[in-house]
C-alpha cells in the first residue's frame, strides 16, 4: 500500500530521517524485519540511496508503541565514543554523563520497555568502534542495535560474533520488484510516468528507479536509458572499474573467474563487495550475476574502453575454464559466439557427445543468428546435436539441418590447415551421429585419426583436445553399428592421451566392449577399477550396468543380471545402447523362465519401436530375441526371424545353426567350421559355433571330431568365464558329448534346461512325415486309409506312433506339437 499518511509526519521524535515523497510501503521487507526482531542485531548493508534508512524508520514506525528508539548517525567528525554512549542514553531520558558502550546497556537493560538503538552509516566506524558495539548488543538484554551501513568491509566479521545471532538485509534484498516498481512510479507525490518504461530502464533497482523518476516527464526512452547508464557507471568506484568493466564481460562470476579475468588473487572479495553495493547478487549455485540493468550498462562501457585484443584474451581465459563447469555450458556458447570463437565450439562441447547430450544447448542454439549456423559447419553441428539430445527418433527438422549442413561441407573446398581439417571431421562426424547414421559415422574414423596424428605433437592445443574426444565418440559411435572389434583398435590409438577424464570413459567403453563380445575376464578387471569415480551421466551409467549384468550373468547369476538391467531401465529408454540392453535382458530369460521372458522382451521392443538401430546390432538382437523364442518352444516364431540366414551376420547364421539340430546335415557343419576358423570372430560367436558344431557332428555320428570341437569350445569358455551360454544346447546332447570326451561341463551349468524339447530330435520316417501332412488336412481317418490304399486300422497304428513320437495323445495336440517344432516344414521338404 501507499504511506501517504507517514510523508508528513517525523519518523519518531526525531529519531530519524523523514520518510521520501512518494514513499511506498515494502511489507516483503517489514515482514523479514519482523523475524529479526527478537535478534540483538540487525545489519542492514547497501548502497547509498538504496533505502537502508526509510526501511529503517518504516519498520520503527510499523512496530508502534512496542519500541522506543535513538538514532546515531556517524560521520568523519563523530563524537568520542564516551559522548556518543552520553546521547544514545539520554536520548531514553537517561543521564548524559561519560559511558562506556556496557555502561550504557546496564543502563538500557533497568527500562521496562524495549529499546532499538540505530547507527546510520556505519562505514564511518572506527574499529574500536565496531568491537564496543557488538560487546553492546550482547549485554542489551530488552532490545536491539540496527546498523545501517554502505559496505561490509572489515566491520561485518567483529559483528556476527554476537553469540544470541545476527540478522541482515543486504542491497540485493532491497531489490524493487515490478509490483513495488510500479506502485513507486504512481505514487502520489510523483510525477506520472510511463512505468513501463521506468522498469525497462532500471530492473527495478530502487535508487536508479527514483533517479529516473526525478527525470523530466517529457524524456524520451533513449534519454531514460542514456541516464540510467550514466548513474549506473557511477556507482562503481573509481579505483576497482576497470575489474568491474572486465567481469561485466562474463554473463556470470565465480571467484575463480574472477582471479583469472583480473589476474588479482584477491578477486573474490570483490565480488563481495559487488553484492554489498548493490551490482548483482548470488545464483542459486553461488555464482555472481550483475543487476542486469547496471550489467548492460557496465558490459558496453567495457565495449567502447578495453582494447578488442584485450577482451578476447580474457573472455577466451574465461570460456576454457567454463568447460569444466557443466552449469554454465549455456553461458559459455554465447561468449564464443560473441567473440567469434566459432572454432572453439566443439571442444567446448565435445562431451556432450559422449555423455549427456546437449538438452542445455537448446535455447542458445536456436537464439544463434541464422547466417552462423548457415555458414559455421561446427555451429550446424552443435544445432543437430541440441536437437538430437531430445529425440530418440530423428524429427524431420533435425534429419533436414544434418543434410543441408552435410551439403554445405561438401560444397567448401578441403583446408588445408590441419586443424581447420579436424574441425571440418568432427562436424561431420557429430551430424551423421545426431541422424543415428551409425554405419556411416563410423567410416570417417579411420580419417579423424589421421588427421589427428597429424597435428603438432603438443597434445594442449585446442584442436588437438577437440580430436580425442571425437575419436572417443567414434569408438562408442562403431559399437551403436556393431563393429566391436573396430572400436577397441580405434581406442588402443588413444592410450597416449593422458586426460583423466577421457581415460576414465576410455575404460568404461573396454569394459562395455569385452561384455559384449564375451570376454568376461577382461570386462570384470575393468569393472572393479571403476570404483565411484565412473563417469556421472546417463549414458555412461548405462554403459556401465549392461557391462556389469552381461558380467553376473555369464558367471551364474541370471536373477542379479536381470535386477542390475530392470534398475536402470527408465534410465536406459533414451539411451542409443538400448539394443544391448534388451540383447542381455532375452538371454536372462534363457537361463530363468523364457515364457515369461517372451512377453518382457515384447514389452521392450514396443517401448523402443521406431528408434534407429544398425544393421549390424539388429541382426545381434534378432539373433538373441529368436533364441529366446526357441527356448520358449516357439519355433516358428525363431524360425521367421532367421530367415535368409546366408545374407545375415554371424549371430543369425548360429541360431540358424541351432534350430538345424532338429534335422542336421552336412551344408550346416560345412557352415559352422568356415565361422569357426575365423580370426576376427568374438569369443562369445566361436564357442557358441564350436558347440554347436559338436552337437551337430554328435547328432550326425561322427564321435571323434564332436568331441574334439566341444573340447575346443570349453576351452574358449574357460578362459574368458564364459558359463551360462552353454544352455543355449540341449543338455543331453552336452553331457553325452562331454562323458565321451572326459571332460567336464561347468560346475553351476543350468541343468534345466529349456532348449532340451524344442530342439530335441525327432526321427520320422518317409511314412511318418507324409501321414502327418495328412493328418494337418480336415480328412477323416478313413478317407486317409482310403487314399493311401491301407487298411483304417493301419493308419490308426501309424497315427499311434507318430503321437508317441511327439510326446502327445490327440490328432490335433499331434499337429500343434509338429507346427511348434517346425516338423511340418520338414516333411514338406521330404520327397513322398
Amino acid at each position: 500500500m501507499q504511506s501517504t499518511e507517514s510523508e508528513d509526519r517525523r519518523s519518531a521524535d526525531g529519531i530519524g530521517p523523514r520518510l521520501p515523497p512518494g514513499f511506498v510501503r515494502r511489507d516483503r521487507l517489514i515482514g523479514l524485519l519482523d523475524s529479526f526482531s527478537s535478534l540483538p542485531l540487525i545489519i542492514l548493508r547497501a548502497p547509498a540511496g538504496a533505502g537502508k534508512s526509510s526501511l529503517a524508520v518504516d519498520w520503527l514506525l510499523h512496530r508502534g508503541a512496542a519500541d522506543h528508539a535513538a538514532w546515531m548517525t556517524l560521520d568523519l567528525s563523530a563524537l568520542p565514543r564516551s559522548e556518543l554512549w552520553s546521547e544514545i542514553v539520554g536520548a531514553f531520558g537517561g543521564p548524559r554523563t561519560t559511558l562506556s558502550g556496557s555502561a550504557a546497556a546496564a543502563i538500557l537493560n533497568r527500562r521496562r520497555r524495549p529499546t532499538t538503538v540505530v547507527f546510520d552509516d556505519f562505514q564511518h566506524a572506527s574499529p574500536e568502534l565496531v568491537d564496543e558495539v557488538a560487546k553492546f548488543a550482547q549485554l542489551l538484554r530488552r532490545g536491539r542495535v540496527m546498523i545501517l551501513t554502505r559496505a561490509a568491509g572489515s566491520i561485518e566479521s567483529p559483528l556476527r560474533r554476537v553469540q544470541a545471532g545476527t540478522g541482515v538485509v543486504t542491497a540485493e534484498d532491497l531489490m524493487l520488484t515490478a509490483d513495488e516498481a510500479e506502485l513507486i512510479a504512481h505514487s502520489a507525490d510523483s510525477a506520472p510516468r510511463d512505468t513501463a518504461l521506468i522498469l525497462k530502464a532500471t530492473g527495478g533497482h530502487l535508487l536508479l528507479t527514483r533517479l529516473a523518476l526525478a527525470l523530466p516527464d517529457d524524456d524520451s526512452a533513449e534519454a531514460v536509458a542514456r541516464e540510467v547508464r550514466s548513474w549506473a557507471l557511477k556507482l562503481v568506484r573509481p579505483d576497482r572499474l576497470d575489474a568491474v568493466l572486465r567481469l561485466a564481460l562474463l554473463p556470470v562470476v565465480t571467484g575463480d573467474l574472477a582471479r583469472i579475468v583480473t589476474e588479482d588473487p584477491d578477486a573474490g572479495f570483490l565480488l563481495q563487495e559487488l553484492v554489498a553495493d548493490g551490482l548483482g547478487g548470488h545464483g542459486t549455485d553461488g555464482s555472481f550475476e550483475f543487476h542486469p540493468v547496471i550489467g548492460k550498462a557496465l558490459r558496453h562501457h567495457a565495449l567502447s574502453t578495453i582494447a578488442e585484443e584485450d577482451r578476447c584474451l580474457a573472455l577466451t581465459a574465461a570460456t576454457a575454464h567454463m568447460r569444466s563447469t557443466p552449469q554454465h555450458a549455456e553461458h559459455a556458447l554465447r561468449l564464443l559466439v560473441e567473440t567469434g570463437q566459432l572454432s572453439e565450439l566443439w571442444p567446448h562441447f565435445a562431451t556432450s557427445l559422449t555423455d549427456s547430450g546437449a538438452t542445455d544447448l537448446q535455447r542458445t542454439i536456436e537464439s544463434l543468428p541464422l547466417d552462423v549456423l548457415a555458414s559455421d559447419s561446427m555451429a550446424s553441428a552443435i544445432s543437430a546435436l541440441a536437437h538430437s539430445s531430445n529425440e530418440a527418433i530423428p524429427s524431420g527438422e533435425l534429419l533436414n539441418i544434418v543434410d543441408a549442413a552435410l551439403a554445405n561441407i561438401g560444397r567448401r573446398p578441403t583446408s588445408e590447415d590441419p586443424e581447420a581439417a579436424v574441425y571440418h571431421e568432427l562436424a561431420v562426424l557429430t551430424l551423421l551421429r545426431s541422424a543415428c547414421r551409425y554405419e556411416a559415422a563410423s567410416e570417417r574414423a579411420p580419417r579423424l585419426l589421421a588427421l589427428t596424428n597429424g597435428l603438432a605433437p603438443s597434445g594442449r592445443t585446442a584442436a588437438k583436445q577437440a580430436a580425442w574426444w571425437g575419436l572417443l565418440h567414434a569408438s562408442v559411435t562403431m559399437t551403436l553399428a556393431g563393429r566391436l572389434n573396430d572400436a577397441e583398435k580405434l581406442l588402443d590409438e588413444q592410450e597416449h592421451d593422458r586426460d583423466a577424464d577421457r581415460s576414465q570413459r576410455r575404460s568404461v567403453q573396454r569394459a562395455f566392449i569385452h561384455a559384449m563380445r564375451g570376454e568376461l575376464a577382461l570386462a570384470a578387471r575393468l569393472l572393479d577399477d571403476q570404483g565411484r569415480d565412473a563417469p556421472d551421466s546417463p549414458h555412461w551409467t548405462a554403459r556401465l550396468s549392461i557391462t556389469r549384468a552381461t558380467v553376473q550373468l555369464e558367471r551364474g547369476d541370471a536373477v542379479r543380471a536381470r535386477e542390475t538391467l530392470r534398475s536402470v531401465e527408465e534410465l536406459t529408454a533414451p539411451v542409443r545402447e538400448w539394443p544391448y540392453a534388451v540383447i542381455v535382458t532375452a538371454r536372462t530369460h534363457i537361463a530363468m523362465d523364457p515364457l515369461a521372458g517372451i512377453e518382457d522382451v515384447d514389452r521392450l521392443l514396443r517401448r523402443h519401436t521406431g528408434q534407429p538401430i544398425s544393421r549390424a546390432v539388429r541382426d545381434l538382437l534378432s539373433s538373441a530375441v529368436a533364441d529366446l523364442a526357441l527356448a520358449a518352444g516357439d519355433l516358428p516364431r525363431a524360425r521367421r526371424m532367421v530367415a535368409d540366414r546366408e545374407n545375415r551376420d554371424v549371430a543369425m547364421r548360429l541360431t540358424a545353426a541351432r534350430i538345424a539340430l532338429l534335422a542336421p546335415d552336412q551344408e550346416t557343419v560345412q557352415d559352422l567350421r568356415g565361422l569357426t576358423e575365423r580370426g576376427d570372430l568374438w569369443p562369445r560367436l566361436r564357442a557358441q559355433a564350436l558347440q554347436l558344431l559338436a552337437a551337430h557332428l554328435h547328432r550326425l555320428g561322427n564321435q571323434t571330431s564332436a568331441q574334439d570341437a566341444l573340447r575346443r569350445a570349453l576351452a574358449v569358455t574357460g578362459g574368458h568365464d564364459i558359463n551360462l551360454i552353454h544352455t543355449l544346447l540341449p543338455l543331453g546332447d552336452l553331457e553325452a558329448l562331454a562323458h565321451a570326451a572326459g571332460v567336464e561341463l561347468p560346475r553351476h551349468l543350468s541343468r534345466s534346461n529349456h532348449m532340451e524339447r524344442p530342439l530335441a530330435s525327432i526321427g520320422l520316417t518317409k511314412r511318418e512325415a507324409h501321414l502327418l501332412l495328412r493328418l494337418a488336412t480336415s480328412a477323416r481317418l478313413s478317407d486317409i486309409a482310403s487314399t493311401e490304399f491301407v487298411t483304417l486300422s493301419t493308419i490308426k497304428s501309424q497315427a499311434a506312433s507318430l503321437y508317441r513320437k511327439l510326446g502327445v495323445t490327440s490328432r490335433r495336440d499331434a499337429v500343434d506339437e509338429a507346427h511348434r517344432r517346425g516338423l511340418m516344414d520338414l516333411s514338406r521338404e521330404s520327397p513322398h
